[in-house]
């Protein structure tokens, strides 16, 4: 009797966490704490690009206490202001502060929504997959549909064909219900020389789909480009100019000490920048595989 209760209580294996959930989890906390390491950055260039804009001078401009301290901070003449004042004025820079991670945050999340959605048409193009039409190969649409029913998925995803034979690779991928199967040309081989390989190929694609993976898997890919392409690249090119531009000034002024301090400065940089951005960057490394 209780062999008989304990087999009508099968395990079923999509109520676990999916692995690619919890590393799209995993993701998203390494993109925030990227744009909040990023953050600091940001204000310390708009601060240098906003002094010299008021007309401050280079070498003003560039000491710590200019950087690391906003452009309004009270000076001497500002210390009769009430204590309220200052605590507002506090309130107000400390709200300045986090404006930066969260509209960073933002931009990105927006951008890789935008490459996320254009996933399928990329997809599409380059491995040129066309439409299976159902007069076509039945025995692959029969398959694909009985898996899919064997694994509750319904309806079943769109078939598509890529050209040649070379290719016996399968890939779930698509927006929404609107979900793709792209099948390699060489998959018509596969189903004749080794069918049970075949269905294999369709169960690993198809298990994708009734795990929810699709949409975090490909807005993972897309957050992965964001963050490389439009964020950290970018910003590595404007600490390198700007170091740059540090050293034709302080070579220009003839300050051969404080270009010194400069490069030495610039290697502690990026040492820090290495461990600040290398976890989230890691992280990411190792989030963004299937």
């Amino acid at each position: 009797m209780q062999t008989d209760n304990l087999s009508k209580r099968r395990l079923n294996p999509f109520s676990f966490p999916s692995e690619t959930n919890v590393r799209f989890a995993l993701l998203i906390l390494a993109v925030c704490m990227l744009a909040v390491s990023i953050s600091r950055p940001l204000g310390i260039i708009t601060r240098l690009v906003l002094s010299l804009s008021q007309g401050v001078p280079f070498d003003e401009a560039i000491e710590p206490s200019k950087l690391d301290s906003p452009l309004d901070s009270p000076d001497e003449e500002n210390e009769g202001n009430s204590f309220e004042a200052e605590a507002l004025s506090g309130v107000s820079e400390q709200l300045g502060r986090l404006a930066t991670p969260a509209v960073s945050i933002f931009i990105m999340l927006v951008l890789a929504t935008i490459i996320y959605r254009a996933h399928p048409d990329r997809i599409r193009r380059r491995k040129k997959l066309t439409p299976l039409a159902h007069g076509q190969y039945p025995t692959i649409h029969h398959q694909v549909n009985d898996v899919a029913n064997q694994i509750g998925i319904s309806p079943p995803p769109t078939v598509m064909l890529g050209e040649g034979l070379r290719s016996q690779n399968a890939q779930a991928f698509g927006i929404g219900k609107n979900l793709i199967l792209g099948l390699g040309g060489g998959v018509r081989l596969l189903l004749v020389k080794a069918p049970a390989r075949f269905r294999a190929l369709l169960l690993h694609e198809l298990a994708h789909i009734a795990n929810r993976d699709i949409g975090p898997t490909y807005f993972s890919e897309a957050l992965w480009r964001t963050t490389i392409y439009v964020v950290v690249g970018p910003l590595v090119v404007i600490i390198l100019g700007l170091s740059l531009l540090f050293a034709i000034g302080s070579l220009l002024s003839g300050n051969i000490s404080g270009l010194l301090l400069l490069v030495v400065a610039n290697a502690v940089g990026m040492l820090e920048m290495s461990c600040v951005f290398g976890i989230p960057l890691a992280t990411i490394v190792a989030t963004r595989s299937r």
